[in-house]
């Protein structure tokens, strides 16, 4: 439980410069129950066809995301 913690904490995202605007934008209008139906799906190997509109709009604009880990 604690590495899980601390894995978190040293977690960051980095966006292209030209990009962060527009994404950290969008970021905010992504609620969390998206996401977590997104993952439940990606989980159990869906196809990119198989989402939902706003799951393949949260789904496009996590491409753009980088997640470093410390």
């Amino acid at each position: 439980m604690i590495q899980r913690r601390m894995a978190h904490l040293k977690t960051f995202f980095t966006v292209r410069r030209a990009n962060f605007q527009q994404v950290a934008q969008n970021l905010t209008k992504i609620s969390p129950a998206i996401l977590d139906s997104l993952a439940s799906k990606l989980e159990r190997e869906h196809r990119f066809s198989d989402l939902a509109p706003a799951e393949r709009n949260a789904m496009n604009l996590l491409k753009q995301v980088n997640t470093i880990a410390a």
